[in-house]
């Protein structure tokens, strides 16, 4: 039977302990034992679960799978470059759409143009994302209704062995910008008149698609603005170029419409100067003839305007030498 305890030890009356402490003990560094923890106990926050195993199961949307189906819708339909009016086709929902291309911005698969018009970074860019998209095609994204023209236009009819560092870009629309960058590349907006926006057409790239001046269009541009072609030595080689390939009944319809009386007048001294071989050329010079202006016309508008002689034909001041691309 075990022995009951003495009465003088340290308890109360139900025999609980009331102190842990050794006061008579000769072994040292006892810590002292309490009940309550010290120190303070760092808070953890709620964990909360997309889905809950304590609730019922219901039909639920990814947000993610809804950003990646419109990706995907998007470029089925090619649209490689796309506006918010292209995007709601395919997510009528306002704050769907906007929470899905922050996503996709925030991912680095679409990247903003301007406001409101976005590019769709193809896979090919790879995880860093690294990937320029062809300028053409950006550009005429930037302004509507605009078309690849001047320089722009003879580097792509192969009129020109230069690459143009900016790429330029005809439109009615008026913009507070008319020169920008985007992805690195400079762009240069040249704003006209609806009559002389006229002339354009479509160009695949691939599964892609842009618009630019015909090269009828591009060969009256060129000599309507030389300062946007590259200069007039440009504008001879690429005059010379084009006349092989010219449609000049198109031609002959496009001078009657372009509203700038001086494009006649440098076409037709041009065609003699670098004895042009074009289809029925006495009776279409003739033609040209009754569609300038009067007055005296600057040959090159960069050029003096008192220097050189005066073409009394064609009513056109010859104030830069005129030779062929192979002799300059």
């Amino acid at each position: 039977m075990a022995k009951k305890e003495a009465s003088g030890g340290k308890g109360n009356a139900l025999g609980n302990v009331t102190d842990y402490r050794h006061e008579n003990a000769t072994r040292v560094n006892i810590p002292p034992a309490k009940i309550a923890a010290e120190g303070a106990i760092p808070k953890v926050s709620d964990v909360r679960y997309d889905y809950s195993p304590r609730r019922p199961p219901t039909l639920r949307f990814d947000p993610q799978t809804r950003s990646l189906d419109l990706l995907r819708a998007l470029s089925e339909a090619g649209r490689h470059v796309f506006s918010i009016a292209d995007a709601r086709k395919y997510l009528s929902h306002d704050t769907a759409l906007w929470a899905a291309l922050t996503r996709l911005l925030k991912a680095g698969w679409v990247r903003r143009l301007k406001r409101g018009v976005y590019l769709i970074v193809p896979l090919e860019a790879g995880i860093a994302r690294q990937w320029t998209e062809d300028a053409f095609v950006i550009a005429c994204s930037l302004a509507q209704p605009a078309a690849v023209a001047y320089w722009s236009a003879m580097r792509h009819w192969n009129w020109t062995t230069q690459a143009p560092q900016t790429v330029f870009v005809q439109t009615t629309q008026r913009k507070w910008r008319y020169e920008r960058t985007v992805l690195g590349v400079a762009y240069r907006f040249i704003p006209v008149v609806p009559g002389k926006f006229f002339g354009v057409r479509p160009e695949r790239l691939g599964a892609k698609t842009f618009v630019v001046t015909d090269r009828e269009k591009t060969l009256l541009d060129i000599l309507d603005r030389p300062d946007l072609s590259g200069g007039m030595p440009e504008v001879f080689g690429a005059v010379a170029t084009a006349s092989s390939e010219i449609d000049w009944k198109r031609l002959d319809e496009y001078l009657g419409r372009f509203p700038n009386r001086t494009v006649p007048k440098r076409l037709g001294v041009l065609t003699e100067s670098l004895s042009l071989d074009i289809p029925d050329r006495d009776a279409r010079l003739a033609r040209w003839r009754e569609l300038i202006s009067e007055g005296v016309t600057l040959l090159d508008p960069d050029g003096s305007r008192t220097l050189g002689r005066i073409n009394s034909g064609w009513g056109i001041r010859m104030n830069t030498p005129v030779a062929p691309p192979h002799v300059r």
